[in-house]
């Protein structure tokens, strides 16, 4: 994880660009567990933008670049672990800012993002540095998926499975306003 937070950073970095962790390798980081992928907004100040970070990203890491959206500028990384599973670094830009992009995604518990402002992240102080203006944290410890915003399974309606997975893997209870 440490190679991928650093990678991360140092492309942010050369590009003059701000990155932040968000979703669900964010809530997975507060709950302690262990990341199977993560999720990337990138501000796209230069000409640059999320496709170029994305390229950059897969060389840094000897991984290989996957364009997911050409119209979105969404991107994965995936990258060989010693595992028998790749990792997947996936990349998108920031719709408008951090908070209005936080604000769109499907529940609150993943709805947390922590902006990368240099190559080591506090583990340990991860709770103090967390971007969360939904109240996602307040869900985790009380053990609730809500949806984030009420277009939500309108917008995606794969998301009322997304709410089910993750009730069982989390062992959480669907809030009665979902």
């Amino acid at each position: 994880m440490k190679a991928i937070i650093k990678a991360v950073y140092k492309v942010a970095k050369a590009q003059n660009q701000k990155a932040y962790l968000v979703g669900g390798c964010v809530r997975d980081l507060v709950l302690m567990r262990r990341i199977v992928d993560f999720d990337v907004a990138v501000s796209t100040y230069l000409d640059a933008g999320a496709v170029e970070f994305a390229k950059q990203l897969a060389q840094l890491l000897s991984g290989a670049f996957v364009l997911l959206d050409a119209d979105t500028q969404t991107c994965r990384v995936v990258v060989k672990t010693q595992h028998a599973v790749p990792l997947h670094i996936d990349i998108a830009p920031l719709r408008a800012n951090i908070s209005n992009d936080l604000k769109l995604r499907d529940f609150t518990i993943n709805a947390l993002a922590v902006e990368l402002m240099s190559p080591e992240l506090p583990i340990h102080d991860i709770v103090n540095k967390l971007i969360d203006p939904l109240g996602g944290l307040a869900d985790l410890h009380a053990g609730l998926i809500k949806i984030a915003y009420e277009r939500a399974f309108i917008d995606d309606p794969l998301r009322l499975l997304r709410a089910f997975r993750l009730a069982a893997s989390l062992g959480f209870n669907i809030a009665d306003s979902t």
